[in-house]
């Protein structure tokens, strides 16, 4: 099957796109907001990775747990992204994120709506795109700029 390998590369770009991010932001606050966070869900990934899913009651329910937590951190991140910087290419990744992780509810709970795969694939390219969003725009801003956005005085 091919996806294993899929997962592989695609947890492997987004957990270094988390640490590559958290390193790269100019801005003092922001990156001690986000240090944590952008820390412990690349650990949340390695755990989805050593949790297989169709290997016994008690893998299931860890996976999906592990799943559910990191989905819902990285929708915090960027709801909170969102709040400090609304730039339009912010909004537009926290959209696609936001339809990724619909498609994911939708395949939960029904089998006929098998599309989970699909769906985490938009909903960390969603992340991704805002992280690397919120980086291009915290980097070419004026710090006066980033200041404001942040609501640092």
């Amino acid at each position: 099957s091919t996806t294993l390998p899929v997962i592989l590369l695609g947890y492997a770009c987004v957990i270094t796109g988390m640490l590559a991010a958290v390193r790269r932001l100019p801005d003092q606050r922001l990156g001690r907001r986000l240090a944590l966070p952008m820390r412990y869900m690349p650990v949340l990934f390695v755990a989805l990775l050593v949790t297989p899913f169709n290997r016994g009651t008690l893998l299931n329910w860890t996976h999906m747990t592990v799943g559910v937590t990191l989905a819902i951190t990285q929708g915090l991140v960027t709801a909170w992204l969102c709040s400090v910087l609304p730039a339009g290419r912010v909004l537009a990744s926290a959209g696609l994120e936001l339809v990724g992780g619909a498609i994911c509810a939708m395949s939960l709970p029904d089998a006929s709506f098998n599309f989970l795969l699909q769906g985490e694939v938009l909903f960390n390219l969603g992340f991704c795109l805002c992280l690397i969003a919120v980086v291009h725009a915290a980097a070419t801003a004026l710090p006066s700029t980033v200041a404001v956005a942040f609501h640092e005085t």
